[in-house]
């Protein structure tokens, strides 16, 4: 799982997530995503670390050390969080490995 808000955090044996620090305050957070425009998001999973970049601003670094549901590989999906309320487009999807 990951931290929302602009934080960084972790999972660890079973405990579920934690936020261990901040990203910068809410107000500029926010301000990264362009409404209503397309947006450049980076994720970067290296081990057990996941990096998300939004527009060139970190907005979420996880450290997934859960040993029950870390996985090295698998399937990637990509999603909106509006409970159906939002509206989403992808284009110009890149893998690197």
């Amino acid at each position: 799982g990951g931290v929302w808000g602009g934080g960084s955090g972790g999972t660890g044996g079973g405990r579920g997530r934690g936020v261990t620090g901040s990203l910068g305050e809410a107000d500029a957070r926010r301000a990264v995503f362009k409404v209503d425009q397309w947006n450049r998001i980076h994720v970067g999973a290296r081990g057990h670390q996941l990096t998300h970049i939004v527009n060139g601003r970190a907005v979420t670094i996880l450290m997934d050390e859960d040993p029950a549901y870390f996985k090295r590989a698998g399937l990637i999906g990509l999603q909106i969080e509006q409970y159906g309320v939002g509206r989403v487009s992808f284009r110009n999807i890149w893998l690197k490995q």
